[in-house]
This record gives structure tokens, C-alpha cells and sequence, in this order.
């Protein structure tokens, strides 16, 4: 599969005389993926125009085609005379235009995104094929093809787009979209906190990434139905997901209550309840203890498209909770 690109309008004409009625040059397209380099006093952008990778310098684009290198990624404009190329070594770069060598290009971000602070650490994950990526302390490892394959990489600062960041190394290297977005694993059923996608080697790879925890975590989720029954009128059943010390506590309607639980890739579990011995009416107490049941018999949830938390286990469990 040919890595998805963003596809765009061809390249502006070559520019006219700016003289008598001529009409003005039409402006460029912009390039997706680009990443910006200053080289010298050279600006210059290294993106993508549907499948090709493109040099963007003094209003002129070049198509790149790869070359061989011992190192980083070298690029080069075929056919066009004295060499053109540009050769990326992760921030820095080297371009040559028309013969002339150009001194180190020097990364300096993306058009229209601004850095933003990297995760501390921060693992995504995908199947069909099977892959991981975990991004920590600026590097990058990217396990691909069920394990088969592995790339390491230093990676720039991250960039700010809509509802996420992203990550682009340069021509050849890895592209990192994580979009804020609830995402469930095909394999687990688990949700994760983030959409991801990874693009690499002419190949897209899609999943999801972050901690499962942070979803949980943060609020009080406030339960609106019990095995399908509802909640007694009135009433406040609720649970809190503490990540440090792998606890829940809340009410159960009547009593405060306290339980260990897991979470993993396989779903969620619960330890056995301690609470509180406070009698209250009847009604309460036999929803305490549908609750107690329920939480005793789940094994997975997730968020839906509302935000609710949905909890379901054997013998039918489920429990329904929103913040």
C-alpha cells in the first residue's frame, strides 16, 4: 500500500512580467508534510505534492527522487544538470542547487505549526500488520511487520495541528499524526486516548496510542444505569479510578466503597468491595448490591461515541457511567 499523501492543486505557473495588464502569478500550492530549513540565508521547504517528494526553494519546486547514502537521506533532482539535491541528517541538512553547495541547513519547523512539548513518554500500537511505536527522551523506535522489521530515529520537536500534534522527520524518515481522538484496538477492544497514524517506507499504518489509564482517571464518573435497570431516583452511585495506587472508591447509593483494579490488554477488572455497613432503605440496598455484582463480573468497557463509560462482563454486567 503507497503511503497516503495529502493531494493538492499542481504547481503555480512560472511567473509573469509584472508589466502592462499581465495578470499576477498564482500562488503556490501548499506542500503537506513540509518541514522548513534555513541554509545560510536560503529558505527552504522539503514536503510532499501527491506522491512526490518536492524542494521548495526561490519559487521553484524540484522533484526529488531517493539515492543511495551511507547515512541520513539523500535526495536528488533528476535530469536537471549540474546536481540539485538535498541530503537530511535529521535536524540538520545539506543543499546543493545547480552545482552550488549550500552551507548546513538548519531545521526550523513546519509552515503554520509551532512546536509544542514532546510526551515524556508515549507508546502507540496497531495490527494488520502488527506494529509499536514508542517516542521517549526525542527518539523514536518503530517496530513493524509483526516484529520482522525495527527503525530508531531522532526525532524533531512535534508540531501542533488540529485536535493533536504530529511528528515528520524529513523525506524518507517516519510521519506521526496522533489526533486526540478516542481509538479502540482491533485486537483487545481496549480505548485508547489517541487516533494515530504512521507513515513509513511507502506504507501507512493506523492505530491507536497513549495510556489507556488517562482515560479513566482525572473525574468522578457518575453511573446511570445498573445491568439495565437504572439507578433508584435520587440516588448517587458513583467511582473514581485512582492511577497511582490502582484503586476505586465512590458510593454505591447508600454506603462509600473501596476496590483494587487492572487494567490491561486484556480489559479491566475489579478486586473484592469494601465499604461501609450504614442501613439504609430497602431499595438502595438491593441496587448496592446489583452494583457490587456487576462490578464483581466485568471484564472490559470502553468510551462510546458520547463519552460514556461502558463496563460489560459476564452474566450480562453492565454498568454505565458519565462524567
Amino acid at each position: 500500500m503507497k503511503r497516503t499523501r495529502i493531494a493538492f492543486a499542481a504547481a503555480a505557473a512560472a511567473s509573469l512580467a509584472a508589466c502592462g495588464n499581465q495578470p499576477a502569478p498564482a500562488p503556490q500550492a501548499p506542500l503537506a508534510y513540509v518541514t522548513e530549513y534555513l541554509c545560510g540565508d536560503k529558505q527552504v521547504q522539503i514536503g510532499m505534492a501527491g506522491e512526490e517528494t518536492v524542494l521548495r526553494v526561490d519559487g521553484a519546486d524540484h522533484v526529488l527522487s531517493a539515492a543511495p547514502t551511507a547515512s541520513g537521506a539523500k535526495y536528488v533532482v533528476e535530469g536537471a544538470g549540474p546536481e540539485t539535491s538535498f541530503w537530511s541528517k535529521g535536524d540538520k541538512g545539506l543543499l546543493t542547487l545547480s552545482g552550488a553547495v549550500y552551507p548546513e541547513c538548519t531545521q526550523t519547523g513546519g509552515a503554520g505549526a509551532a512546536p509544542v512539548e514532546a510526551p515524556a513518554n508515549w507508546t502507540a500500537r496497531g495490527q494488520e500488520p502488527g506494529w509499536m511505536l514508542t517516542v521517549a527522551g526525542g527518539t523514536a523506535d518503530f517496530i513493524y511487520d509483526y516484529g520482522a522489521q525495527g527503525y530508531s530515529t531522532l526525532l524533531p520537536a512535534p508540531r501542533a495541528i488540529e485536535g493533536g500534534i504530529e511528528y515528520f522527520e524529513g523525506p524518507g524518515g517516519l510521519a506521526i499524526t496522533s489526533i486526540a481522538k478516542v481509538c479502540t484496538d482491533s485486537a483487545t477492544g481496549v480505548p485508547y486516548p489517541d487516533t494515530v497514524t504512521v507513515a513509513f517506507s511507502e506504507e501507512v499504518y493506523q492505530g491507536c496510542g497513549g495510556d489507556p489509564l488517562a482515560l479513566l482517571v482525572g473525574a468522578d464518573w457518575v453511573v446511570e444505569d445498573i445491568n439495565s435497570g437504572g439507578v433508584v431516583e435520587g440516588s448517587r452511585v458513583s467511582l473514581a479510578f485512582d492511577a497511582v495506587e490502582r484503586r476505586i472508591g465512590g458510593r454505591s447509593g447508600c454506603n462509600a466503597f473501596g476496590a483494587d483494579y487492572s487494567v490491561g490488554g486484556e480489559g479491566i477488572g475489579f478486586g473484592p468491595v469494601m465499604s461501609t455497613e450504614i442501613a439504609c432503605k430497602e431499595s438502595l440496598m438491593m441496587q448496592e448490591r446489583r452494583f457490587y455484582d456487576a462490578l464483581a463480573l466485568i471484564n472490559a468497557y470502553t468510551i462510546d461515541e458520547s463519552g460514556a463509560l461502558v463496563m460489560t462482563g459476564a452474566e450480562d454486567a453492565r454498568i454505565v457511567a458519565r462524567r
